[in-house]
């Protein structure tokens, strides 16, 4: 069963993203602080999911921050940013495959994890065309804009 993980410090948004993952025979693992889900990461338990959704600002350490120390333990990692603030001026944006604007439509996510899995499961050379064309690339990132994950996704991304 494919996983996702998500972290947020809103509990009802962490609600919602189980629901949504739970209505797609996913499995999803949610933590409601950046500093118990970095924990989590460092132990024997831990298991990579397909992505990580991250909210951008939280108290304690922000969701940039987290893509950077995940990131050094897992490399290869894709993330996908929320946030319901203009992050166009920060450039952790760039650290992300994608980037969700809140409050999110449930369909564009339950979209966005298809294509993530999809990713995932043909790897980044077959699935770089799919990939850049439905995130929500319009309103957060710009046209120079590359996944860090594909290195073969055009930089034409309009």
């Amino acid at each position: 069963m494919n996983t996702f993980h998500y972290i947020d410090d809103n509990v009802l948004l962490l609600e919602l993203f189980e629901a949504i993952i739970d209505n797609n025979s996913q499995r999803a693992m949610t933590f409601s602080c950046p500093l118990e889900y970095i924990s989590y990461s460092e132990s024997p338990a831990y298991e990579a999911p397909i992505a990580i959704f991250t909210d951008v600002q939280m108290p304690g350490l922000s969701g940039y921050a987290l893509i950077d120390k995940i990131r050094q333990r897992f490399p290869q990692q894709k993330f996908v940013t929320l946030s319901g603030f203009d992050e166009t001026q920060q450039d952790g944006h760039k650290f992300a495959c994608m980037h969700i604007h809140k409050p999110f439509n449930p369909n564009a996510l339950e979209r966005i994890m298809k294509i993530l899995t999809y990713c995932d499961q043909a790897g980044a050379e077959t699935a770089g065309e799919t990939c850049k064309q439905l995130h929500d690339h319009e309103r957060c990132m710009d046209g120079e804009w590359r996944c860090p994950q594909q290195e073969r996704c055009s930089a034409q991304t309009r």
